[in-house]
């Protein structure tokens, strides 16, 4: 049975992984805890690449175990940045809210760096629902040489019911590029 130790490990992983990027490529900080915090999180990383056509990442330490994983969520992007990158508009409410995301999961550390390096290699699969040129909602996945990471989207609309409205032209489907870090 595995005990539960402190984040380092992977937190030192992350870190070491973006010195590793030449100086300006991309920029960390680490965030504060918000009070509202419902997750028991530990630790916050933001990864910004200085590429405004890049995929950012946050990061959310829960715990880890002593048996190399951790528990983790990832945020990849905000609505407001997909908006702008898509030429869209979106509720001030809502441009706050991620792209996609995942909520806290058990990931070992090299898998939680797999991902964020297939991030950083701009293989982020991000779908947009437009309704009259507002970005009504979010779908994605990480694609990783195994499969898709899939991420949970946002938005006020299921993409079921978008596809739908897609085929009688009240809604649009656009699919999000992202590049490389680098």
């Amino acid at each position: 049975m595995c005990s539960k130790t402190n984040p380092s490990e992977a937190e030192k992983a992350i870190v070491n992984w973006v010195g590793s990027f030449p100086p300006g490529i991309v920029s960390l900080r680490e965030l504060s805890i918000p009070d509202s915090d419902d997750y028991g999180l530990v630790a916050i990383l933001q990864l910004q690449p200085s590429n405004q056509n890049a995929c950012p990442i946050e990061l959310g330490f829960v715990s880890t175990t002593s048996c190399g994983q951790t528990y983790v969520y990832i945020f990849l992007d905000t609505l407001r940045a997909i908006a702008k990158h898509g030429g869209l508009s979106v509720s001030r409410s809502k441009e706050h809210l991620v792209g996609i995301y995942v909520e806290p999961v058990k990931l070992s550390v090299e898998n939680l760096l797999v991902i964020c390096k297939q991030v950083a290699r701009g293989f982020v699969h991000l779908d947009v629902g437009v309704i009259s040129g507002r970005l009504v909602a979010t779908n994605g996945h990480v694609q990783l040489a195994t499969g898709p990471f899939r991420m949970e989207g946002n938005g006020c609309c299921p993409f079921a019911w978008l596809k739908m409205l897609k085929k009688v032209k009240i809604a649009q489907i656009n699919s999000i590029v992202y590049t490389a870090w680098l």
